[in-house]
């Protein structure tokens, strides 16, 4: 499931901007393409997956942290500014690149989603030790 929605895109970039980018050539008053989109952002979010599943626990849970959905607003942009005589502005790549870098910074644990589990942190499931049992049938016979 992707980590941001159309209404997430048309929010951060405007309507205009999100028809704009998924219009076929020369069709600018052409409605957005959800099928454009929701396709791009899933594929944002598969991206953004590939980096967190180096030291978070996945999938991420609703309701995703804000940068998450930031971050897949711009790749999905990106992503969307491809093709049919489409190139992404400079703007367009910074953002990219930035976000890109941040995600690295996720993955080193340089920078840190807060509320989200870190992978082998949780505390939960099975402990396995070498140590010998305090308790045992052997040292809980009566004396």
């Amino acid at each position: 499931m992707p980590y941001a929605a159309i209404d997430d895109l048309v929010r951060a970039f405007g309507e205009s901007e999100a028809a704009r980018l998924t219009a076929p050539e020369g069709n600018l008053e052409a409605p957005v393409d959800e099928a454009k989109v929701v396709d791009a952002l899933t594929k944002a979010s598969d991206l953004i997956d590939s980096y967190l599943a180096r030291r978070y626990l996945l999938p991420l849970v609703a309701p995703y942290p804000p940068a998450i959905v930031e971050a897949c607003c711009v790749l999905t942009r990106f992503r969307l500014a491809h093709g049919e005589q489409r190139e992404p502005t400079e703007q367009m790549r910074l953002a990219r690149k930035e976000t890109i870098a941040w995600l690295g910074q996720l993955a080193e644990g340089s920078a840190v989603l807060p509320g989200l589990s870190v992978a082998g942190s949780s505390g939960a499931g099975a402990r396995v030790t070498d140590r010998p049992r305090a308790f045992s049938s052997d040292t809980l016979r009566g004396w």
